[in-house]
């Protein structure tokens, strides 16, 4: 019942804070979670927080200079405990046209692409978008423009009076002085994440070890281990799998496995290596919010029909079958663990994997 009830706020959290504002009929159309922060009294500008996918973008909106400041734009990678700042720019010019583009690098091309923000117009009304074009080792090539929010607080962009009523109502001066205490950038007016004169970040070089161990396929985020068996003294350990391979006492070890994949899902669980029985729960990624369980997965994955889970949470709803497969290419017969899924997600719409999507192969 708890969990329900998380879910169900989570449900009128995403309707209350999402742009574009929900629409009769469409519904489940692809969403930006969107909080405003604050608003200058006389309406001549506002501060925002805006999320989607694997991007989070904070910055103050200044309507009569056409100009957005304190803009920082930070990557959300799954797993990983912190987001990380891609673009931290003093002030940002807004035309209809696609603006300047903002650089950004790490570790040498692990993490690397542009971004630019522009005026974008739809449906009578004038939204800042995003626009995007990155390579990530855990998405792939992402490219696209995303509108972030609109240029006008007010009951014809979907606001309530009773939302508007509660947004901090501040002095012009207090939005500009944001954008005064800015941190210090390059020459440029950017400050982009590589260093100057090639000194790493600590949070960056924590990034680049996560990403190296635990990256894999450019698709995915996979986190393994073993868990000692019953009849291992030490069954309270957790050993990298390697170990376990090398000593080939696997079979009596529980597998547990935390993967990400296709943008918004994880399966965190255990599988049983002597029956291939899974024991796990799916999510999915709402941004800002977190993750929100979908769905308790539990069945033999060596089964002919798979582990059939039937989704119906209030934040998402549809299907998927996971199953596990001996592949004559892998070394000593070893499965392959595939998951098949149609599910669609509020706030980002349907996600289809279009048939068996290889996870990763189980060590045993």
């Amino acid at each position: 019942m708890a969990e329900d009830s998380f879910r169900k706020a989570v449900l009128s959290w995403i309707d209350v804070n999402s742009w574009p504002r929900p629409t009769p009929g469409l519904e489940d159309e692809p969403k930006t979670i969107l909080i405003i922060t604050g608003a200058a009294k006389d309406g001549s500008a506002f501060s925002f927080f805006a999320a989607f996918g694997y991007f989070e973008v904070k910055a103050t909106y200044h309507r009569s200079k056409n100009e957005l400041s304190s803009v920082v734009v930070a990557l959300v990678v799954p797993k990983h405990p912190n987001e990380v700042d891609l673009i931290n720019e003093k002030s940002y010019e807004l035309t209809p046209k696609d603006g300047k583009d903002l650089s950004f690098n790490i570790g040498k091309d692990v993490i690397k692409g542009t971004l630019s923000f522009k005026y974008a117009d739809k449906d009578n009304r004038r939204e800042i978008a995003l626009k995007y074009d990155v390579n990530l080792p855990f998405a792939g090539h992402l490219e696209g423009t995303t509108a972030l929010c609109p240029t006008e607080l007010n009951p014809n962009s979907g606001f309530t009076t009773a939302e508007l009523n509660t947004i901090p109502g501040l002095a012009a001066s207090e939005l500009q002085l944001q954008k005064e205490v800015a941190p210090t950038h390059s020459a440029t007016g950017t400050k982009v994440i590589q260093a100057q004169q090639g000194a790493t970040p600590p949070e960056h070089e924590l990034l680049l070890k996560f990403l190296d161990d635990f990256a894999r396929d450019g698709d995915k985020i996979i986190i393994e281990t073993f868990y000692g068996g019953l009849n291992d003294k030490h069954s309270s350990v957790v050993t990298p799998v390697a170990h376990f391979l090398a000593v080939d006492d696997s079979k009596s070890s529980q597998y547990h496995v935390s993967i990400s994949f296709l943008g918004v899902f994880s399966l965190d669980g255990s599988v049983d290596p002597k029956n291939l029985k899974i024991t796990a729960e799916l999510f999915v990624q709402v941004p800002i919010a977190g993750r929100v369980s979908i769905s308790k997965v539990q069945g033999s994955l060596g089964s002919k029909a798979g582990v059939k889970v039937k989704i119906n949470a209030v934040v998402a709803k549809g299907k998927a079958t996971l199953t596990a497969e001996k592949d004559d290419g892998n070394e000593k017969g070893k499965h392959d663990l595939y998951i098949d899924v149609n599910i669609n997600v509020k706030g980002v719409g349907d996600v289809n994997s279009k048939g068996k999507l290889r996870l990763l192969t189980l060590p045993f």
